[in-house]
Parts: C-alpha cells; sequence; structure tokens
C-alpha cells in the first residue's frame, strides 16, 4: 500500500515532464495529420482545423494517460481542491454568506452534541461504569420507587444474591464543621467502606476505610472531599492524622480524595464534601426493616445483563417479603443503570433539542444547496465549455462537490468556535444540577470527529443535486445567449427546497410554541401557598449538643420567639421539609377502616414536621378545625393536620376533625386529626397534589429544620439579623442555605425555563433561516422574470397585478410548505410529552397560531421583491434579455 501510494506520488512530482512530452508526441501527431490530408488535396486551412478535431483535445489525452500511469485520481483532486478555493475566493460575499449559515447550524449542532456525548454516549468516569447499577423499591400505595431501601433488607440482598461482584450504601450527613473562624455546615455521607473501591477510585492522600470502622467505637474517621481540603485546610498533606470536629465530635482525617472524583448524585442532589463508615447498628431506628434511608450502589458481576439482575433481585424480594410479611409484603426491588437513573431528568430534553438543531442544520444545508443553484446557473456556460470540449458529466460533478465539500468544510471550522462558545454559554446559563455533577462536558476528540463529519456530510449531500444537475446542462442551449432550459430546471428545485425549508421551520417553531406555552401554564400554576416576602434559611442541631427531645424543641421555640420580636416580622416559623422539594411519605392506617388487601401496608402519605404558625406563616389556607400550638406537647394525645387531599381520600363523605389513622398497625398510636389545610405543591409544580400530615414538632422533635420569616421589607435584608439571632444563642451553629422562597419557586421551573428559551432561540434561527430562503427565490424568481414583468406593465397591467403575481407565487410556496410541515409536527411532536405540563403535543391553537406566524413572515419575505417588480421600467425591462 505504502509502495503504490510513493510510486504515485514520484510520477505526480514529474507531472511537467510528463506533460511536455506528451505535447510534443500530439504535436508531432497533428502535423502529420495535417500533411497527410493536404496530400489528399484537402485545403491547408482545412487540414489543419481537421487535425485539430482529431488531436486537440489535450485535457482528455492527458486524462487517459494519467490513468494509466496511476496518478490521476491524486492530481485531479488536487486540481479541484486548487480550482475550488479560487472559486470560493473569486465570490467573497456568496462564500461569507454560506460561511455564516453553516457556521451557526454546525456550531449549534456542536454545542449539544458535546451536551449529548458527555451526559449519554461517553461512559461514567468510574471503572467498569456500564456494570454499575442502583437499587430501588417500589412500595405498595406509593405513587413514585423509592431509590432507598432499608438496612435489613440491604444486608439480606448482599447475602444472597449471586449477580453481583460488591454492593455500597450510603446515608445522608450533613454536619457542622467547626473550628475554624465560623462554623460552616457542610454536605457528606456515611458510606459502605467498600464505596471507593467498587468505583474504582483511590484517595489522593492517605487511605480509604477498613472493615473494622464500621463498628461502634472505631467509626470516627473521615474521608475529605478535594474541594472541602482546600478550602477548609488550605490544600494541607499533613492533614492526614489529624482531627476535626464535625457536629462537636471530634473525627480522625484518613484520607483526601482527588480533585476527578465526581460522587454520583445519589441523595437529592447534595453535594459530597466528606464521607464517613456507614454504622448499621446505631442508631437503633435505623435497624427498622420498614424504615427505607439507604441508597445501594452495586456492581454486576461480567456477563450478568441487566435483565438477569433484575430477575435475581426479584426472587430475593420475594424470598423476603414471605419471610417478613408485615415489613416487605409489597415491596419490590428494581435494578436500574446509573447512567440511565443519573441522567433521566434531562435525557428526554437533550434529545429534543438536538433533535431541534438537527432540525437547523437541514435548514442551513437547503439554504447553501439553494445558493449553490443559484450559483450554477451563473456557471452553465462554463460547465458546457468544458463539456464541449470533451470533460465528462462525472468529471465536473466531482469538481462540483469538491467545492461543495470545501464551502462545508470552511463551515465547519467557524461551526467549531461557534459551537465552543454556545457550549460555554449553556454551561454557564444551565440551572445547577441540569448536567449531572459526575459528567463533564468539553470540547472532546469525538465532539471534533463529529463537527468534521457532519460537515463533510452534509456538504457532500447539499452539493449532490446543484452539481448533478449542473452536469445535465445541454452544451448547445447554454452556449447559446439567453438560454433558459436549464435556469428553469433550476428554479423548480429551489421551489422544492424551500418547501422543506418551510416545513422544516413549521415543525421547530411548532415545538418551541408548545414548550413556550408549557411554561406559560406551568409559571401560572398556583403552589398552594405565598411565597412572597418569604425568607427561609437551614439549621442543623448537632445530637452531641443537644441529646434530648426537650433541648431541641426549646432551642426552636427561643429562637422564633426571638425572631417574632424583631421589627419587620410579621410572623415566624418552622418546618422540617419545605414545599416543592419533596417529602418522605409513609404508610397510614385509618381506625375503623379495614386494612388494604396486601396485609401490613396501607397508602402512601407524605409527611412533615413544623412549628405552631408554620400555616399562617406559609399563608396556607386553614379550611377546618385548629393549628398546632404549644399544648400539644410531648405528653399530650398525638395529633395531626391534614391536607384536603388526604381527606378526601380516606374520609371522601365525613368530616375528618377526630377521626384517628396511625403509622404502624402493629402497635398502633392512634394519632387524631385536628385540622385540614389546602393542598400544597410538594414535588413541584407540575406534580399533582399528594395526600400529606403533618405533625407537630413539639411532639416529633427533629434535628434539622427550615426556619421561615414572613418579612414586610425585602426578606434578603432580614438574613443578618437571623444570623445574629441563631448565633446569640449558639455561636457554634451554621446558618445555611439562607434564600427566598419566591427564589426557591423560581428555581423550581428553571429546568423548563431553559429548555422553552433554548428551544425558541433554534427556532428563531431556524425561522430566519427559512425567511432567508423564501426571499432568495421570490428574489431570484422576480429577476429571471424581469422581461416579462417588463412587458405587462406595458401592456396596462398595474402594480397591485405584479404584486399579486409575486406574492402569490410566495403564499403558494407557503401554503404547500405548512401543509407538508402540519403532517411532519403531528407525527414528531408527540416526542415532546414529556416536556410538556399541562398542553397536549397536538394543541390546535398552537398549531394554527404558529402556521399564521409562518405565513405573514414568508408574506412580508415576498412583499420587498414583490414592489420591486412592481416598479420595474417597461423600457429597461424589454432590453433584459
Amino acid at each position: 500500500m505504502l509502495s503504490e501510494l510513493s510510486r504515485r506520488l514520484v510520477t505526480l512530482f514529474h507531472r511537467g515532464q510528463f506533460d511536455a512530452d506528451l505535447d510534443e508526441e500530439m504535436r508531432l501527431h497533428q502535423e502529420l495529420r495535417e500533411q497527410e490530408q493536404v496530400e489528399r488535396g484537402v485545403s491547408s486551412e482545412e487540414a489543419r482545423y481537421a487535425a485539430q478535431r482529431r488531436f486537440g483535445n489535450r485535457l482528455v489525452l492527458r486524462e487517459e494517460s494519467g490513468e494509466m500511469w496511476g496518478w490521476n485520481w491524486l492530481e485531479t483532486f488536487l486540481q479541484d481542491v486548487r480550482y475550488g478555493v479560487r472559486q470560493l475566493r473569486r465570490n467573497p460575499g456568496f462564500t461569507a454568506v454560506a460561511v455564516i449559515t453553516l457556521a451557526l447550524g454546525i456550531g449549534a449542532n456542536t454545542a449539544i452534541f458535546s451536551m449529548v456525548n458527555a451526559v449519554l454516549l461517553q461512559p461514567l468516569p468510574y471503572k467498569d461504569s456500564q456494570r454499575l447499577v442502583r437499587l430501588e423499591v417500589m412500595a405498595l400505595g406509593s405513587a413514585s420507587p423509592y431509590p432507598v431501601l432499608s438496612g435489613p433488607d440491604f444486608v439480606d440482598y448482599q447475602k444472597e444474591n449471586h449477580v453481583f461482584e460488591e454492593m455500597a450504601a450510603g446515608f445522608l450527613a450533613n454536619k457542622a464543621l467547626t473550628g475554624g473562624s465560623e462554623p460552616m455546615q457542610i454536605g457528606g455521607f456515611e458510606v459502605s467502606p467498600q464505596i471507593f473501591h467498587l468505583l474504582g477510585i483511590s484517595p489522593l492522600i492517605g487511605r480509604s476505610f477498613t472493615q473494622s470502622e464500621t463498628q461502634p467505637g472505631q467509626n470516627r474517621v473521615v474521608i475529605l472531599s478535594y474541594g472541602l481540603w482546600q478550602r477548609a485546610f488550605g490544600g494541607d498533606r499533613a492533614i492526614v492524622g489529624k482531627t476535626i470536629i464535625l457536629d462537636d465530635e471530634p473525627y480522625d482525617v484518613v484520607g483526601v480524595m482527588p480533585q476527578s472524583l465526581r460522587f454520583p448524585d445519589l441523595w437529592w442532589g447534595t453535594k459530597a464534601e466528606f464521607w464517613i463508615p456507614l454504622n448499621l447498628q446505631q442508631p437503633a431506628w435505623r435497624r427498622l426493616r420498614g424504615d427505607h434511608w439507604l441508597w445501594v450502589l452495586a456492581r454486576m458481576k461480567k456477563g450478568v445483563t441487566l435483565a438477569q439482575a433484575q430477575a435475581e433481585m426479584a426472587m430475593v424480594s420475594q424470598n423476603l417479603q414471605r419471610e417478613y410479611p408485615r415489613e416487605d409484603t409489597g415491596v419490590n426491588v428494581s435494578v436500574i443503570g446509573l447512567r440511565s437513573e443519573q441522567t433521566k431528568q434531562v435525557k428526554p430534553a437533550l434529545l429534543v433539542l438536538f433533535a431541534a438543531v438537527g432540525f437547523l442544520l437541514l435548514v442551513a444545508c437547503v439554504n447553501i444547496a439553494s445558493l449553490l443553484l443559484g450559483k450554477a446557473i451563473t456557471r452553465n456556460r462554463e460547465m458546457a465549455v468544458r463539456m464541449a470540449v470533451g470533460s465528462g458529466s462525472g468529471r465536473l460533478v466531482r469538481q462540483l462537490l469538491t467545492e461543495s465539500v470545501l464551502l462545508f468544510l470552511l463551515g465547519g471550522l467557524a461551526g467549531l468556535a461557534v459551537g465552543w462558545a454556545v457550549l460555554q454559554i449553556l454551561l454557564y446559563t444551565a440551572p445547577e444540577g441540569y448536567i449531572p455533577s459526575i459528567i463533564h462536558v468539553h470540547l472532546s476528540g469525538w465532539v471534533l470527529a463529529f463537527t468534521f463529519g457532519l460537515a463533510f456530510l452534509t456538504g457532500l449531500l447539499a452539493g449532490l443535486v446543484p452539481s448533478i444537475q449542473s452536469s445535465k446542462a445541454n452544451p448547445q442551449w447554454a452556449l447559446k445567449e439567453g438560454g433558459r432550459t436549464a435556469t428553469i430546471a433550476h428554479s423548480g428545485l429551489r421551489n422544492v427546497l424551500t418547501l422543506a425549508e418551510i416545513a422544516l421551520a413549521l415543525i421547530v417553531l411548532i415545538g418551541a410554541g408548545l414548550a413556550v406555552k408549557s411554561l406559560s401554564w406551568l409559571m401560572g400554576v398556583q403552589p398552594g401557598f405565598d411565597y412572597h416576602s418569604v425568607l427561609k434559611a437551614s439549621l442543623a442541631l448537632p445530637q452531641a449538643r443537644y441529646k434530648s427531645d426537650q433541648q431541641v424543641t426549646a432551642f426552636y421555640e427561643r429562637l422564633l420567639n426571638k425572631l417574632r420580636a424583631l421589627p419587620g416580622v410579621e410572623s415566624a416559623s418552622a418546618t422540617e421539609y419545605l414545599p416543592l422539594q419533596g417529602n418522605p411519605s409513609g404508610a397510614v392506617y385509618v381506625e375503623g377502616k379495614p386494612l388494604p388487601k396486601v396485609a401490613g401496608l396501607g397508602p402512601q402519605v407524605a409527611w412533615c414536621h413544623v412549628m405552631p404558625d408554620y400555616f399562617r406563616t406559609m399563608h396556607i389556607a386553614l379550611l377546618q378545625g385548629r393549628d398546632f400550638n404549644l399544648e400539644d406537647g410531648p405528653n399530650s394525645p398525638r395529633v395531626a393536620i391534614i391536607n384536603e387531599t388526604m381527606a378526601h381520600l380516606f374520609w371522601p363523605k365525613e368530616n375528618p376533625i377526630g377521626k384517628r389513622f396511625a403509622r404502624d398497625n402493629r402497635k398502633p398510636n392512634w394519632t387524631t386529626v385536628v385540622g385540614v389545610v389546602g393542598d400544597v405543591k410538594e414535588s413541584g409544580l407540575a406534580e399533582a397534589a399528594l395526600p400529606e400530615m403533618y405533625f407537630p414538632e413539639t411532639q416529633y422533635p427533629t434535628l434539622w429544620m427550615d426556619i421561615v420569616l414572613r418579612t414586610s421589607p425585602l426578606p434578603l435584608s432580614q438574613s443578618k439579623v437571623l444570623r445574629q439571632a441563631v448565633h446569640g444563642l449558639d455561636p457554634q451553629l451554621p446558618v445555611y442555605s439562607v434564600d427566598t422562597l419566591s427564589q426557591i419557586v423560581s428555581r423550581s421551573s428553571q429546568q423548563q425555563q431553559f429548555e422553552a428559551l433554548l428551544l425558541g432561540l433554534f427556532a428563531a434561527a431556524v425561522l430566519a433561516l427559512a425567511v432567508i430562503g423564501i426571499y432568495g427565490v421570490i428574489s431570484y424568481s422576480v429577476a429571471q422574470r424581469t422581461h416579462e414583468f417588463g412587458v405587462r406593465i406595458a401592456l396596462g397591467a398595474q402594480k397591485g397585478d405584479v404584486l399579486r403575481i409575486v406574492v402569490g407565487q410566495g403564499f403558494k410556496l407557503a401554503l404547500a410548505g405548512i401543509a407538508i410541515g402540519i403532517v411532519g409536527a403531528l407525527g414528531l411532536t408527540r416526542f415532546l410529552t414529556s416536556l410538556l405540563y399541562g398542553v397536549k403535543p397536538t394543541d390546535p391553537l398552537t398549531f394554527v397560531a404558529i402556521s399564521l406566524i409562518l405565513i405573514a413572515v414568508a408574506l412580508l419575505a415576498c412583499y420587498i421583491p414583490a414592489r420591486r417588480a412592481a416598479n420595474v421600467d417597461p423600457m429597461v425591462a424589454l432590453r433584459h434579455e
């Protein structure tokens, strides 16, 4: 192969000598032919012309001779490239417009493909990541699966399965880091010692956990993240072996993880800044089989498929249900690929956006193909001359395709720069958590290959039709002054391309319109509380310092009393879970009503612990009964307030006040309903209200709470006095996640806002290119029909008549394109279903509105060339040909 290539290159470099020898040989043959003709009595002039016709086409002879010597394919390719570059330089306006158009289409595709490649295609940054899975449970009565298992179940799954090499578990463990200039609340996890081995990651310095460090009394060790190590300890490599204070308890630092570690988003997006060994023995409530609190990762054995792992887990789950009917009946375990679980929220949107930029590139390609057709008309005579002197149609097609590909490769280079810029903007403006933290998005080698592969393929496709059409030009017609055959054919092709542009534009515009309407609906949803003028701040009391329930309750009561006395504070309270953040749920058993058919499990109901005045502070309507008060103490009868949905679910035609229910049917501790409040969106604005029950914190003391203040001045202006009030009671207690409820509500729909904005921008770009295409076709048609319009006006036609002819042509194109686009949109918008809220993918109002907008814009694009046609001077037009 190399020797053949070397031989061809050598002959190529000797091309000058070869051409000189060939020219000399041709000249001798021509002279001999001419002499023979003269000897036969033909005049000298006729003999010379006959010899030139026989031996004059040196290009063909060179091509044929070159094929024999094997260098022609490379020589003609280089010749085509050089000629193509000269053509692009000779038409700088055409080249600039085409490159800018392509840069827009290819750049947008490069940026979105970078995200798709990183999120959906590239392996996760872990050892054999394709074998990593996560377990989750679906319990009877729950609306969705839990990504967590109980501690005892996890131990049994470890023992009984034969499909996993390793299993590891973890639990959220936010703690206060003290001992520095001020206390810091940091997010971390209690984890199985084998978690880092399972992920295939070793510490940067120090070591991982040992199995013995899971035992009580030996688990006071910690591994730090690289970020926390740098931020809190200045990157001190001597940190290993030192003691730090977490929640007032000493922990020995045994290691620091590398900066490259991207810990999976395992618990509602909590950023992992430290890890401590998981102790399944303490505290006692963690031993309960019915309490699901552990996330679980596992690595499948080599050769085991996801389906096989799922089948085995189902079998183990059934065994546990038979052995523990009260706790595990109805609890089924699912095995989910870690990548699928990590990207399930963003995957549908990314695919839709990728399809949108794909349509944008298609429209750009159609535009360039239309431009190439227009340019080809101006080169009809050139093509005709080249065919007349012996160039074959295949040779012309290769030349024109080379020019097209060169143009698209230039667009690819510009698109790469545009794609990089767009990607930086997307990553900067994307909502927090939109891209999973374990994913690193950048322009990789795969992205570069995609960009230039895309440029090459689209260049071939966009240039194919114009090249073939130009190669079919009839030399006799093309060489005639004013020949129109090719012009008419090219006009028809440009009309077809314009129809495609309009149809593609309509599909993208309808998708964007549906997204915008869905967002509008979402923003109009009432969350069930008044989020204006409310400040929120999070607290987590360290158990080492607040050991008793009385201490916990007393602290929050003192703090709220101080806050209520502050100027500008209308009311203050606290809650374990804020709305829109998602609440845990559990089974409920109603007094006097039969248990569900499956023993031991009741319908799942969300729950939350709140302080008195919570409903008044949040402006949640109290519909029946009363609010909590200080009399609802630990020694008083258990009470609860429920929402409307729960009242209708359990007591549809009864007054729920005074009714009782329990959360455990084995030893019922009955709770009495004392109030009913309005429904609140707990899981998100787009989610339906769930049955929910509220319990007083005074009866169920909770270490971590969110403080909520309703204030008359701007809420954030009260953050300083809130911190002062907290530190006045406990100087070592961090105040973190200070925010307003308005910002929280806004962020709850940030993903939808971001996706609607991107779709809207891509749709606007597609619309702009489609308008340019329509304008180009109509302008070209007007230019070709200048003579006709001059004749019409000379014969008495009015300007309005000409306007109607031109605009009518554009109107027909627009209608035909819209009809095709509507059919395509009806088939494709169903893929938007997962991104839409309150709007059907076939929403007729959106289809009609977008179609009318596109028709109006298309008519506007036609009006400018139509006016030019109506103002034609008949005398000038009649001389146009």
